[in-house]
């Protein structure tokens, strides 16, 4: 069963920079949202950019401990390895919901993050049965906006098979 909205195509990345200089020209896309991440974080810093309605975010994983993304990051400083779905989740209810049923079919969290009044997040291990992770995102009501900064590109997003 798959609940939400599928929004995110995730990518773990060695050197975001690199990677993002190689997209640009291929994707013909200008610019991404680069975001400094705190040391609390599992990625140093993301890139993300809006592709029709589908969200590439570029995760520039920590090598200083375990994290989700270990196992995923490319030899090629330049390259990326898709990693998560993301699917954006309406109500708390439906978020709750989606916990619960990954527990009854005994599909573990691998990851989770609460931003008070912003929004709550889950990664579930679902490798063994589609070889990557699901996320899921809830925004609260006061951070519906959350997204909006991001650049927009009014491109198919098949355009992102291009890329990889």
């Amino acid at each position: 069963m798959l609940f939400g909205r599928l929004f995110q195509y995730g990518y773990v990345v060695k050197d975001l920079d690199a990677c993002i200089a190689r997209l640009k020209p291929a994707l013909g896309v200008p610019k991404f949202h680069i975001k400094e991440n705190g040391p609390s974080s599992s990625s140093t810093r993301t890139g993300k950019v809006v592709i029709g309605d589908i969200q590439l975010e570029l995760l520039e994983a920590r090598t200083d401990r375990p994290t989700v993304y270990d196992g995923y990051i490319p030899d090629d400083p330049a390259g990326m390895k898709f990693q998560h779905f993301g699917y954006y989740i309406d109500t708390r209810e439906e978020y709750d919901a989606i916990g619960e049923w990954m527990k009854e079919k005994n599909i573990p969290l691998a990851h989770s993050a609460v931003m008070p009044d912003t929004l709550l997040a889950a990664y579930y291990d679902t490798r063994p049965l589609f070889g990557h992770y699901f996320e899921y995102v809830h925004l609260m009501p006061a951070a519906q906006n959350w997204y909006d900064d991001l650049p927009r590109y009014n491109l198919d997003p098949k355009v992102l098979a291009l890329a990889v």
